[in-house]
């Protein structure tokens, strides 16, 4: 039966990219993965088109299938995390008839990585009883994607290689697939090394440095400006300099 894993790839920082590792037998069905984003990451709809049309996330469709990457919901760049919605990324990750896939079982035959992004977390706020806020960081967690084998037509072979068919809510989720019979690839969620393994730390604000901050903002900006200001008419000054005087050459007459 195939199966699979997911998680956060080391050393990201602020650019994680979550590394869903499939294993087992591959039936000859299209395989998806369905992520829920919240509102904590950024999804780049550029970044995925450009990695899924240069076969780095996922098969392509072709011209005749349906679209094989779709990204829904709220994918604003610059927006910070208490001001957006969360968004949807499905794509297929393997078409049915991939030359890619190994026959060997329980080993895996490809790892799939999508990249995300941190976005501004909420500042901490100094709590009752202390000076100041000590959390310089917030815990993030992904919800763990859904993959299932989208199939044409149903088989009892299939649940032996693909899996148990998905439930109605599930399939619910997928109106596009309604043609079609989903197997939904079980994984080991719901236990604490799986939410480990899809949960990342960003850097967060304290609000007790909020004068300081703006206080050192400000005087960089003035700063700035004045020195902008000073190359400004120096230069102007500068200009109006005879070619001579200059390049300090002195002329003496004929």
């Amino acid at each position: 039966m195939s199966a699979y894993t997911a998680a956060f790839e080391r050393g990201g920082g602020s650019h994680p990219t979550v590394a869903v590792n499939v294993t087992g037998p591959a039936p000859a069905c299209d395989l998806y993965a369905a992520l829920t984003v919240p509102p904590t990451f950024i999804v780049d709809p550029c970044q995925l088109q450009r990695l899924h049309e240069t076969g780095r996330l996922g098969d392509v469709a072709a011209a005749d299938e349906p679209p094989s990457l779709s990204v829904s919901g709220d994918t604003d760049l610059e927006a910070p995390a208490w001001k957006t919605g969360p968004a949807k990324v499905l794509v297929r990750l393997e078409a049915s008839g991939s030359t890619r896939r190994t026959a060997r079982r329980d080993e895996p035959w490809r790892v799939h990585r999508v990249p995300l992004h941190l976005r501004y977390q909420p500042p901490t706020a100094t709590q009752p009883g202390k000076a100041q806020a000590t959390e310089t960081s917030a815990q993030l967690e992904l919800p763990e994607p859904v993959l299932f084998w989208a199939c044409s037509a149903p088989g009892t072979s299939l649940v032996e290689e693909a899996g148990p068919a998905c439930d109605l809510a599930t399939r619910e989720r997928f109106p596009q697939f309604a043609n079609s019979t989903l197997y939904c690839l079980p994984s080991d969620s719901g236990t604490q090394q799986s939410r480990d393994r899809l949960m990342v730390r960003a850097p967060v604000g304290n609000l007790a440095h909020l004068a300081l901050v703006e206080t050192v903002t400000s005087i960089s900006v003035w700063l700035s400006f004045a020195y902008l200001a000073y190359v400004a008419v120096r230069t102007r000054a500068g200009g109006n300099v005879s070619p001579g005087k200059a390049s300090g050459t002195r002329f003496k007459a004929a």
